[in-house]
């Protein structure tokens, strides 16, 4: 348990040294205080305790200021401590996402019962209480951090560097990026285009879906939460999910890249949400 040194224990300190200095013949004998001022006038002896008050004054500044050092270092390993314990929860984040790309819960974490289609929801309501908790300690662990690679955080002013693995060239690369339209088939419906901003009801697909590109087997992951109404496109950015000048893919009107949702596979939704690109994906 470490000692703090509050306003209280410091008037306390600086009292005792006015106890040994006004009563040095009490305090220990006073021998130092009293041999400082021995023979000295009045002036002469103030001045000397007041110098001594000073460098006391000092010592204990000098103390609460290393107590704050500590207290930030010790704040900032415990920092690193939950960032590398964080990917724990990172299931917690696919099953969510799983969850309301199959409309189990909506966008707020509530159960959806009955299901948009009428069916029950059948969903463990014990299992997804487990599963929410953690994935509110990811959320919570994820902004701690500022990142979602292992062991990338370094807290600032951090001095012990040389133990820590910071794989700065991985930081340091882009990951490829591209505009998709996003397509939600609606039988006997032609499609329509719609802002992402629309206040329609439909499929909520939440920040960091996955979508899987058919041709090259690359995952790729939206870049924000959007809405897709049955029987419409939405534009939408995806980012690929891993760093390489590979997954900045080449697509055009003449030849598409098609991408689809790995979560609704099974579903009927597996074939009726899907996304194109018709331009280049870059970083």
């Amino acid at each position: 348990m470490r000692f703090k040194i509050t306003k209280k224990y410091k008037i306390i300190l600086i009292s005792t040294l006015i106890g040994f200095i006004a009563f040095p013949t009490i305090s220990l004998g006073g021998t130092f205080i009293a041999s400082l001022i021995q023979g000295k006038t009045v002036e002469e002896a103030v001045n000397i305790l007041a110098e001594q008050m000073d460098a006391l004054i000092g010592r204990v500044d000098k103390l609460e200021d290393r107590q704050k050092e500590l207290e930030e270092q010790q704040e900032q390993l415990e920092q690193l401590r939950a960032c590398t314990r964080w990917t724990d929860y990172v299931q917690a984040k696919e099953d969510i996402e799983y969850y309301q790309t199959n409309d189990l819960i909506d966008a707020d974490l509530n159960v959806i019962d009955p299901k948009p289609n009428g069916s029950p929801n059948t969903l463990d309501r014990e299992k997804f209480k487990e599963t929410k908790e953690r994935y509110e300690k990811y959320q919570e662990l994820k902004t701690i951090c500022g990142t979602e690679e292992v062991g990338t955080y370094i807290p600032e002013n951090n001095s012990r560097d040389e133990e820590i693995a910071q794989p700065n060239e991985q930081v340091e690369q882009k990951k490829a990026t591209g505009i998709i339209k996003i397509y939600y088939e609606r039988e006997g419906a032609e499609f329509k285009e719609i802002s992402k901003d629309h206040n329609l009801e439909g499929q909520t697909l939440i920040e960091s879906t996955r979508f899987l590109d058919s041709k090259t087997g690359y995952l790729y992951r939206l870049t924000e939460s959007i809405i897709v109404p049955s029987g419409y496109i939405v534009y939408a950015s995806i980012q690929a999910d891993a760093y390489g000048e590979d997954h900045a893919i080449s697509c055009s009107e003449s030849n598409p890249c098609i991408f689809n949702v790995p979560g609704f596979k099974g579903s009927a939704k597996y074939d009726q949400i899907y996304g194109k690109a018709f331009s280049d994906f870059n970083y």
